[in-house]
C-alpha cells in the first residue's frame, strides 16, 4: 500500500491510496480544517487500483484508521462511507 497526501495549491486536498493486494481495503478517516475535527466519508479501495479522494478545502491535519480488507467481487464498483 503507498498513500500520498497532497495540497492542491494551498486551497484543496487530495488523498491517493494504492492497493497492491488481490484485496479490496477500507478504512475510516478524520480531518481537522479550521481547528475543528470531523470525520469523512471515503470509498473502498478496489484491488490492485488506486483510490482518489478529494475536498475542496485545505486539510490541517488527516488521521488514517481501521484498515482492513473487505469482501468484493470483480466488476463491483466501490461503496463509500
Amino acid at each position: 500500500m503507498r498513500i500520498r497526501f497532497l495540497s492542491i495549491a494551498g486551497r484543496h486536498a487530495l488523498l491517493v491510496i494504492e492497493n497492491g493486494q488481490g484485496r479490496a481495503l477500507r478504512y475510516r478517516a478524520g480531518m481537522t480544517v479550521n481547528g475543528q475535527e470531523r470525520h469523512t466519508d471515503v470509498c473502498v479501495v478496489l484491488p490492485r487500483l488506486p483510490s482518489y479522494e478529494h475536498w475542496p478545502h485545505p486539510i490541517e491535519r488527516l488521521e488514517l484508521s481501521d484498515f482492513r480488507f473487505v469482501p468484493w467481487v470483480a466488476g463491483t464498483p466501490p461503496t463509500c462511507e
